[in-house]
């Protein structure tokens, strides 16, 4: 049972909530006032959708109220009753997002959210009915109560097979009688394929291949054994091969070694020579040519090189105060030259082509000025006269030359009168007149031309004239300061003379320094070079003995390498190495000959055994295919006694079916109908398909379609609408209609109104009713709501408890 209902800007709801209770609730309203929206939402709420969403006729955002205020989203939230549990489900609808959240409570606590599709599927568990039942066996649309007459022939029965999940029975037979067909088509292919194969002769076929395999499996092992007998013989080649080439490592490492030591002797011999030679060309210089070497007179050297390093501190630090001497000079001297450079190069010659420039400025305004002559602005208003006269005069002269063409225009269009006096016009007037006229014209043109000419020449010559002026000034402007630059570029020049005799003073004075630096430094150089030898002769001494020790040491070593080169040579024998390779070299080819021998019996062999596999497995492949025929055989014989089996139960379900609504509509019918025309009502099969029919008096049964009136059709799709939710959902014992009362008269409605309060609490236990007949409000057994709402001012609606 529905307990109650909360809408948040649910289409025209902006803050409903309503509780149901047991017995006919009623929902009563004008024409678009919001009821119908609430069995919607009833359903949404259930279902996650309702009719016209489902239809298509509605997008889910449709339902987010947009007037008299756009709203972004709209909330469901729907609580109800069963098996002694309380639930409630809530949905939450967004723009542009769709069901953004749902969730689904028992007795208060969360047990699924918040994907739609879960939400849906708990719902439908505890009330169990899903939406397509709903809609069709208890929810019954606006206008809507004769849905199941509205279906065309043919449509009635799958429909109630659909509601009875009959229409799956059908689809299992369908499904098995196509796969019976498939079983029997794969049957046929099956035993084809078998038939195909000849087991005998592929049997025979297999076991010559497998003989083959296993003589090449036997030459095979032959091979193998010659390999291993080969490879032994390779392993002692490689092993003499292998010390052979040590010894001629060792041997080349020993020549090496051998050369090395040798060009070692060789070297520290020169060494020695050279220290000698070096020593008696000392002892020469210092009177004792005949003297032995001796390292007493390292002291002696010694003592002369100290003397020679305070001679060369001296002499450094005289040379390191010079060069500051030289590097202030030369740093002046610098300094010097780039100013002079400076403003030789920069000012001087600036100034002086300053200067040339403003002389041939100056040269050019005298030229012009004899060119022009002195008052060129008197020429120039004079000029501007004469152009005004010519101007003036061509001007009189396009006048009059306008004045005859037009007087030569109006003669040639008379006769008799002259135009222009008035007197008698004979054609030899006329005539002379004209060309008198032309003759004048003719000259009056030229007079223009030459007028034209005139004024071209003047306009031309004001034209130089105002150039001559503009150019006079600018020459004026540019030779005004001629003076002095003059005198600047000789004040700059004298100081130029000036610094440049400073220059030559300090370049003598730095070439002096230089020669007294260089002097110093051969002196320095010549010092350095003395202590620099006898260091060198001291060093020499002190190493003479050790050199002679080392000598005798690597000759001493020299020796013993050669002695060992020798007994290496004697292990290797000339050309053993050579021939130890060959044999090598000719056990791996033919190594490399038994390898292959090896693998094309083995290749043959596979390619053998492939052949005889393929020949088992073409056996096998039959044997089964007949094995498989058979079998699927006796499938497709099941699959057809399972086809007739459902065929049956269909029957049976429909006529059960058909058994139960026609029970419960004739409980109903005596209460719903207040005539006694037709006694009766059940649903018949006609064609194929089912019929509402009424029972006459006569006890004839007749089809509702067709013979019964408005009023009549009404009560008995109502009792049919009701019949069905008993039947076929009937742990809910619930009926929801919206405008029933279409096509009925007074008294059927009054009927109804008493069947609605009194009449189906035996059968129905909560009702839901949706009219703005006002008459039915006295139907209402639970709690009835009036929903106001004025469409013209966009207005949400209001619901009003009534009672």
């Amino acid at each position: 049972m529905i307990t109650k209902l909360r809408l948040k800007n649910w289409k025209s709801h902006e803050q409903s909530e309503l509780e149901f209770s047991a017995g006919t609730n009623g929902l009563v309203g004008i024409v678009g006032s919001g009821k119908t929206s609430i069995l919607d939402a009833i359903c949404f709420a259930l279902f996650g959708t309702f009719p016209k969403l489902q239809l298509k006729k509605l997008k889910v955002e449709d339902t987010i109220m947009k007037k008299p205020v756009a709203k972004t989203s709209a909330e469901v939230e729907l609580e109800f009753e069963t098996d002694g549990k309380h639930f409630a489900v809530k949905r939450i609808i967004e723009r542009d997002k769709g069901t953004s959240y749902c969730e689904f409570r028992e007795d208060g606590r969360i047990v699924e959210s918040p994907a739609t599709k879960n939400v849906t599927a708990a719902v439908e568990r505890a009330i169990k009915v899903d939406y397509e039942l709903f809609s069709k066996a208890i929810y019954s649309e606006q206008n809507a109560i004769d849905y199941f007459l509205t279906l065309g022939k043919g449509q009635r029965m799958a429909k109630i097979d659909e509601l009875l999940a009959i229409d799956r029975f059908e689809e299992a037979r369908a499904n098995s009688v196509k796969l019976a067909n498939k079983l029997i088509e794969r049957r046929l292919a099956k035993q084809s394929a078998a038939d195909r194969v000849n087991v005998a002769e592929a049997e025979k076929q297999a076991m010559e291949l497998q003989k083959a395999v296993a003589d090449f499996d036997m030459q095979r092992a032959m091979l193998k054994n010659e390999l291993s007998e080969l490879v032994r013989s390779m392993d002692a080649a490689e092993t003499e091969a292998s010390e052979l080439l040590r010894v001629r490592d060792q041997l080349e490492k020993a020549k090496r070694d051998y050369s090395g030591v040798d060009a070692s002797v060789a070297v520290t011999l020169g060494s020695i020579e050279r220290m000698e030679k070096a020593l008696k060309d000392f002892y020469a210089a210092a009177g004792k040519p005949d003297a032995d070497i001796s390292l007493e007179d390292v002291a002696a050297i010694t003592s002369v090189v100290e003397e020679h390093a305070k001679k060369i501190s001296e002499m450094g630090d005289f040379l390191r105060s010079k060069q500051s001497e030289y590097d202030a000079s030369q740093h002046e001297l610098s300094v010097s030259k780039a100013s002079i450079d400076m403003l030789r190069n920069e000012k001087i010659a600036r100034l002086e082509r300053e200067f040339e420039e403003k002389l041939a400025a100056k040269d050019e305004f005298q030229r012009l000025r004899d060119r022009t002559g002195e008052n060129v602005s008197d020429q120039l208003k004079d000029n501007a006269a004469r152009l005004q006269r010519l101007v003036e005069e061509m001007a009189a002269a396009k006048a009059r030359t306008s004045d005859l063409q037009e007087q030569m225009a109006r003669l040639s269009t008379v006769e008799g009168v002259c135009p222009l006096c008035g007197s008698g016009l004979s054609s030899e007037r006329k005539k002379m007149i004209v060309v008198e006229k032309m003759r004048e014209a003719g000259e009056l043109s030229e007079k223009a031309r030459r007028l034209g000419d005139e004024r071209a020449i003047t306009e031309e010559k004001a034209y130089q004239l105002e150039a001559a002026a503009k150019k006079l000034d600018e020459l004026v402007r540019e030779i005004a300061d001629l003076d002095m630059v003059n005198d600047e570029l000789a004040k700059s020049r004298q100081t130029l003379a000036l610094q440049s005799g400073s220059v030559e003073r300090l370049a003598s004075q730095f070439e002096s320094l230089a020669k007294e630096i260089g002097i110093v430094r051969e002196e320095l150089d010549a010092a350095t070079n003395e202590k620099q030898r006898l260091e060198i002769v001291a060093s020499q001494m002190q190493e003479y003995d050790g050199q002679k020790a080392r000598a005798a040491e690597m000759q001493a070593e020299r020796e013993r390498m050669h002695a060992a080169v020798e007994e290496l040579e004697k292990q290797m024998p000339t050309g053993r190495l050579d021939e130890a390779e060959r044999t090598l070299r000719a056990l791996a080819a033919k190594e490399k000959e038994l390898e292959m021998r090896i693998l094309s019996a083995q290749q043959l062999a596979k390619e053998k055994q492939l052949r005889a596999e393929e020949y088992g497995r073409a056996v096998a492949v039959a044997r089964k295919d007949a094995e498989d025929a058979a079998r699927l055989d006796r499938l497709a014989a099941d699959l057809k006694v399972f086809a007739e089996a459902l065929k049956q139960t269909q029957a049976s379900l429909r006529k059960e079916f058909i058994e139960s609504v026609n029970y419960t509509m004739n409980r109903l019918w005596q209460t719903l109908y207040p005539y006694q025309d037709f006694i009766g009502i059940r649903l018949g099969i006609e064609e194929g398909d089912y019929v509402l029919q009424l029972q006459e008096r006569s006890l004839n049964w007749v089809n509702v379609e067709g013979v019964a009136s408005g009023g009549e059709r009404s009560i008995a799709c109502l009792a049919m609408r009701i019949a069905f939710a008993l039947v076929l959902v009937p742990h809910l014992r619930m009926l929801v209609l919206d405008e029933p009362m279409v096509n009925l008269d007074a008294n059927s409605i009054k009927v109804l109104t008493s069947t609605l309060k009194e009449g189906i609490a035996e059968f129905i236990d909560q009702c839901f009713v949706i009219t703005h007949e006002e008459a039915l409000e006295d139907a209402i057994t639970g709690n009835l709501y009036r929903l106001e709402r004025d469409k013209g001012k966009d207005e949400v609606t209001r619901v009003v408890p009534i009672g």
